[in-house]
């Protein structure tokens, strides 16, 4: 009761403006008045912080990943002969691989590796060697891969590879490889990487080598016809490889042998006339040539393919341009 007379009190004093008279009645009931509106409408009460609950940190189960490693940034040089490969030759990952490989496999001294590398028959610079198999390869190892290429090759960087139309040069041209086509889709995608010449050092090709003989003819050509090119009449009608040489039409199963010459830098042309569902097996026997169909292959020695109702351009080429003279057979069998 003592405490609200005071703050009866408390309010009057606090609510009246100073005067020189006053009537105690009316200030006596507005201080009543004043107590009872607080009563009544209590402030409301200061908003407190929730207390903070505790947790207990728990250990990972795991162990925290380690940072990604950062990835080798390619130099611009490396950058520029990747998109030259990528332009000219296929997937230059597949070439620095095969490049990587095949400085490993020099420098290990490895002859087994690096006839695996190669596209026979190779192109050599020697005249008393015909590179047709590994065989032939291993047996002439020390004559092909001499001192000169193998330290070019070890001294070799990918950055400083010489990239053309032709191949990947190696020691300024001592060893030249290239993608090859291993299948008739023969996309830029799907090239392998192969060895198609080593250009040994005239000083170093004195020591005289075993030739390997010309592989045999195979049993089944004993009864093939044997016609020379320079024979064979030319199509008026010339194709995506110039003037093309009529190869006689075969309405049925029969074996055709055509010979020849390339001579430096020189291309030949045959046109093969297709008939639909007709099986043909083409091979060249060749030291230094291989040969292109549009849509079917390049660079090939032997390719067999289900023809068409339509005339197919046979382009063979010396592998590298400044080859020597170079004699061939060209195998077609009509199944």
């Amino acid at each position: 009761m003592r405490h609200l007379a005071v703050t009866i009190l408390l309010a009057i004093f606090s609510t009246v403006p100073m005067a020189q008279s006053l009537d105690w009645g009316s200030v006596l009931q507005q201080g009543v008045n004043e107590v009872i509106r607080s009563i009544n409408n209590p402030p409301a009460p200061a908003p407190s912080s929730p207390r903070p609950i505790y947790k207990p940190s728990t250990p990972s189960s795991s162990p925290p990943s380690p940072a990604p490693k950062a990835s080798k940034a390619r130099s611009a040089s490396e950058q520029k002969v990747d998109a030259s490969i990528a332009d000219m030759h296929g997937t230059p990952a597949k070439f620095r691989t095969f490049f990587n490989q095949l400085k490993k496999a020099v420098a290990a001294s490895d002859k087994r590796a690096l006839a695996k590398m190669i596209n026979y028959p190779l192109s050599v610079t020697r005249d008393d060697m015909k590179i047709f198999t590994e065989k032939d390869f291993i047996d002439n190892y020390e004559g092909i891969f001499t001192p000169s290429v193998i330290a070019a090759i070890k001294k070799q960087s990918y950055a400083d590879l010489f990239v053309k139309s032709s191949g990947v040069g190696v020691g300024s041209g001592l060893l030249w490889f290239r993608g090859i086509c291993m299948d008739q889709s023969c996309t830029q995608n799907r090239r392998v990487p192969k060895i198609v010449a080593v250009n040994t050092p005239a000083t170093e090709s004195n020591t005289a080598m075993p030739v390997p003989a010309q592989p045999p003819a195979p049993a089944q050509r004993a009864g093939a016809q044997v016609i020379a090119g320079v024979s064979l009449p030319i199509d008026p009608v010339p194709g995506e490889f110039g003037s093309c040489k009529n190869i006689p039409a075969q309405s049925g199963p029969g074996l055709l042998t055509i010979t020849g010459s390339l001579e430096t830098d020189d291309t030949h042309c045959y046109r093969l006339a297709g008939r639909n569902g007709q099986t043909i097996h083409i091979e060249l026997i060749s030291v230094a040539a291989g040969f292109n169909i549009v849509d079917l292959a390049e660079n090939r020695y032997e390719l067999e393919f289900k023809a068409k109702n339509q005339p197919y351009d046979i382009m063979l080429a010396h592998t590298f341009p400044h080859s020597r003279l170079d004699h061939y057979k060209l195998h077609i069998a009509f199944k």
